[in-house]
């Protein structure tokens, strides 16, 4: 899979992604994330072509948890994702 590209931007404690075009900002597509879905989608971004598994198994590393529950948070993650259309299938 990856990832559209969109910025993510913090505003206070809360981060945004935003669809920026030419210096101007979409605000019809902006998603609020927590701490922790903006860090996978920062992992995501920086994997370029990742998998629910690859970005479940950084995450352990980053955060104390078990792989079983992070596979499935990574994946109730990027099935709302690919519900918003912000991440695809790269099928070249």
């Amino acid at each position: 899979m990856r990832a559209k590209e969109l910025k993510l931007r913090k505003l206070g404690d809360s981060y945004m992604l935003v669809d920026t075009v030419a210096d101007k900002v979409d605000m019809t597509q902006v998603l609020t994330l927590n701490s922790v879905a903006a860090w996978l989608w920062d992992e995501a971004r920086r994997q370029g072509d990742f998998t629910a598994e690859t970005l479940a198994n950084e995450l352990c590393l980053k955060y104390e948890v078990e792989h079983d529950e992070a596979l499935r948070d990574v994946e109730e993650q990027l099935a709302l994702w690919k519900e918003y259309g912000i991440i695809f299938n790269d099928e070249r």
